[in-house]
């Protein structure tokens, strides 16, 4: 490409060729299933920080919680760190369905509003 004064422009783009990967499970071996309104997981990672990179779901029988997740790396460091954290009744979900293994999820909280508010159906997590 040439400027109108003559100035030659060269672009080069590297690239790294990669394979898409793709999660090989099965939801019928999950124990846990939990379906709630996107309004409801709005309001609730609406009271995180905004500048909180990660979220975690812990999951029981009785209680659903909601906390900042924080790397021990930063836990350890000098700095202070906002730590928060919600408790949600199950009974607020469309369905609470826990198995014999609770556990915990982590998301990017700021892929999860995304994905969350563009959402006009229920969302269902499987694990």
């Amino acid at each position: 490409m040439t400027t109108i004064t003559g100035i030659k422009k060269t672009y080069k783009l590297t690239f790294e060729e990669c394979e898409a990967l793709q999660a090989v499970y099965s939801k019928d071996n999950c124990p846990n299933k939990l379906i709630s309104q996107p309004r409801l997981l709005i309001d609730i990672v609406n009271n995180f920080h905004s500048n909180l990179d990660e979220i975690t779901f812990v999951v029981t029988e009785k209680m659903f919680k909601v906390k900042s997740y924080i790397d021990d790396e930063k836990k350890s460091g000098p700095s202070r760190v906002l730590q928060t954290e919600l408790t949600v009744d199950p009974k607020n979900f469309e369905e609470y369905i826990v198995g014999s293994h609770v556990g915990d999820i982590t998301f990017c909280l700021k892929e999860f509003k995304v994905n969350s508010l563009f959402r006009n159906f229920n969302l269902c997590f499987t694990f």
